[in-house]
C-alpha cells in the first residue's frame, strides 16, 4: 500500500517543508520595499488602490496588508490569469509605488504542488488517498515499532543511534529512530492536512465547535459611497495586540462587507489575532459569530499543519518532521527492497 504513494508522500515533504517558511523568506525578499520615511500625512488608501490600477490594468487586486508602524509600506496583493500573484508596495504618504515581489506566486506554486501535484482536483484526490495513507502509515508505524518492554534499558538502546552495523542495519536503525522522534508532529501534519483536505469532515469540526454559514445577507448596493479605508484601518491601529491587518479587497456579490483579519502578525495563510468583518459603508463593525467561528477554526488547522502554533519552535519542528518525513520514505523504500528481493 506504501509503495505507490512514496513518490507523492515525498513531494508532499519536501514542499510542506520548504513551505513552513514562506513569511520568512518572503519578509526577507521584500525588506527592500518595506521601510518608508514617515511623512506629515497619508493619503486615502482609495487613492492608492486607484493608482496601483492605472499601473496594473490587467491585474486584479485580491488584498492588502497595513501595518500599524508608521515607517512601514502597504503591501497590496494582485493576481492575474497571466501573471499569477504578485505583491506591489506603496509608501502610505506618498502613494509612491516603491516596487513588486513575485515571491508570492513561488509560494502558491510550492503550496500547489503540495496540495494537488499542480493537477487540479485529479491531483488532489491523488494527495488526499496518499495522506490517508501516510496517516495510517505513521499509527501502525508507532505500534509496530515501540518496544514491547517498557524497561529504561530498551528505550535507551530504542532511541539512540549505532552505526557499527552495515549499511541495511544503519538504514533500519534511522528508520526506526527518526520514525519515532518525528512521530508526534508527523502525526499532527498528516490529521490536520486529512481534516482539511475532506471538506465534509472540516465543515463538521467547524459545526460543532459553532460555526456554520454565515446568516448575513447582501446589505447594500455597490453604488453606495463607501467609509474610508484609512479611517477603518486606523480604527484597528489602536486595539492593543494589533501589529497588522490583512484586507481583503477582491469583489464579492454576496455582501458588502470587509473581512480583516487583525494581529500581531499576518501571513501568507495565517495569522496571530482575530478576524472582524466590517461593514463598507458604515465603517462599523459587524457581529458574526459564525463566520469569525469559521474563520478561527480555518486559522486553527492551517497554524498547526504550517507550524505557526509554537512560534520558531514549532516552525523548526515541522520544518524538520517533513525533511525526516521524506527520509523515512526513502529509507521505507530502502528496507522493502531489501526484503523483498
Amino acid at each position: 500500500m506504501a509503495l505507490p504513494s512514496a513518490i507523492i508522500l515525498f513531494i508532499v515533504c519536501i514542499t510542506g517543508s520548504i513551505f513552513t517558511y514562506a513569511d520568512e523568506i518572503m519578509n526577507f525578499i521584500h525588506r527592500p520595499y518595506s521601510e518608508v520615511a514617515v511623512g506629515a500625512s497619508k493619503q486615502p488608501v482609495e487613492t492608492i488602490l486607484k493608482t496601483v490600477r492605472n499601473r496594473y490594468p490587467h491585474d486584479k487586486i485580491a488584498s492588502m496588508v497595513a501595518y500599524t508602524d508608521k515607517t512601514k509600506s502597504y503591501k497590496i496583493l494582485l493576481y492575474s490569469e497571466k501573471n499569477g500573484l504578485r505583491s506591489v508596495f506603496a509608501n502610505p504618504y506618498t502613494g509612491q509605488i516603491l516596487g513588486e515581489s513575485c515571491a508570492h506566486q513561488f509560494f502558491y506554486v510550492i503550496a500547489h504542488l503540495h496540495s494537488e501535484l499542480l493537477l487540479g482536483q485529479t491531483g488532489a484526490w491523488i494527495v488526499k488517498i496518499a495522506t490517508v495513507i501516510f496517516l495510517i502509515l505513521i499509527i501502525t508505524g508507532i505500534v509496530l515499532w515501540c518496544p514491547n518492554e517498557l524497561t529504561r534499558k530498551n528505550w535507551k538502546n530504542f532511541f539512540a543511534f549505532n552505526h557499527k552495523f552495515k549499511f541495511k542495519r544503519i538504514v533500519y536503525d534511522h528508520h526506526r529512530v527518526l520514525g519515532m522522534y518525528a512521530a508526534g508532529v508527523l502525526l499532527l501534519l498528516a490529521l490536520t492536512g486529512t481534516i482539511m483536505a475532506f471538506k465534509p469532515i472540516e465543515k463538521s469540526l467547524v459545526k460543532a465547535l459553532g460555526g456554520g454559514r454565515s446568516e448575513m445577507k447582501n446589505r447594500r448596493a455597490e453604488t453606495e459611497t463607501k467609509a474610508h479605508l484609512l479611517n477603518i484601518i486606523e480604527k484597528y491601529s489602536t486595539v492593543p495586540g494589533v501589529e497588522a491587518m490583512r484586507i481583503g479587497l477582491a469583489s464579492r456579490q454576496e455582501n458588502e462587507i470587509y473581512k480583516i483579519a487583525a494581529g500581531k502578525e499576518i501571513g501568507i495563510l495565517t495569522y496571530s489575532g482575530a478576524v472582524h468583518f466590517v461593514d463598507k459603508v458604515s465603517g462599523e463593525e459587524l457581529p458574526d459569530q459564525k463566520g469569525a467561528v469559521n474563520a478561527e477554526v480555518e486559522n486553527m488547522l492551517m497554524s498547526l499543519h504550517c507550524g505557526k502554533w509554537l512560534g520558531s519552535v514549532g516552525e523548526l519542528l515541522t520544518f524538520l518532521s517533513g525533511i525526516i518525513g521524506a527520509y523515512l520514505i526513502v529509507t521505507g523504500v530502502i528496507i522493502w527492497w531489501n526484503r523483498r528481493f
